[in-house]
């Protein structure tokens, strides 16, 4: 019912007689079209999805007093059709500009290949599935130079979701080793500084003869003076 909005502006005519005259008297008479009234609903419905579906800036270059279903589909595929050159050209550099290094991890930028090529068959200039792996496998950084290396010299070359799951799993494998490393770097910390300081135990001591000695002398020469002065 949908479909019928988008390919023919015609409403349905009410006819005189839902029969024709030639018809078989005993057949049984042929549903009537539908009512007028109910077409324009309809289509209305229709017109309404169309806008809820697009863009405002879309919405205000094909919006027209009295239009139907049809007229803002055929504008929609008019404005695509007139921009579809220059929107494969753009798709197309951004697809071959796109580098590993402009995303968080490999699973973001295996996705936005993959958007990528699905946007360039939609204004027919499809990619092929061994392009999209040359492509994943040229934005590789150096990082991932050895993964790479197997996958474009591999003959022939593995689909792309065979590659997308190499290179996945190769970045797995490299935050593991990353990890151990971190791990191990701590427990090396953490034992160096535990360990006791035994310098840090020593304490200067004099002998107790020498600090009675020193006391003796020090009280000795106070008590003589004193009794000098007062004498």
């Amino acid at each position: 019912m949908v479909y019928d909005h988008l390919i023919s502006s015609t409403p349905p005519t009410q006819s005189s007689s839902n029969q024709p005259k030639d018809a078989d008297p005993k057949a049984p008479a042929p549903l009537p079209p539908p009512a007028l009234d109910s077409w324009e609903r309809i289509d209305a419905i229709v017109l309404q999805w169309i806008y809820g579906t697009i863009s405002n800036d879309l919405v205000q270059t094909i919006l027209k007093k009295d239009t139907t279903a049809f007229h803002a589909w055929t504008a929609l595929a008019d404005l695509f059709n007139d921009s579809k050159a220059t929107r494969a050209v753009y798709l197309k550099t951004k697809f071959a500009n796109t580098r590993l290094d402009n995303f968080p991890n490999m699973h973001a930028y295996c996705q936005e290949l993959k958007i990528l090529a699905d946007q360039l068959a939609n204004v027919d200039s499809p990619v092929d599935d061994k392009d999209l792996v040359i492509q994943l496998v040229t934005g590789l950084n150096e990082q991932y130079e050895g993964i790479g290396a197997i996958i474009q010299n591999t003959e022939p070359l593995p689909s792309f979701h065979a590659a997308r799951s190499k290179v996945t799993m190769e970045e797995q494998k490299k935050a593991h080793q990353a990890a151990l490393a971190i791990s191990s770097a701590g427990t090396a910390l953490h034992a160096t500084t535990t360990k006791p300081d035994n310098s840090a135990s020593f304490e200067y001591r004099s002998e107790p003869g020498d600090r009675g000695r020193g006391r003796g002398r020090g009280r000795s020469r106070g008590r003589g003076r004193g009794r000098n002065n007062w004498g």
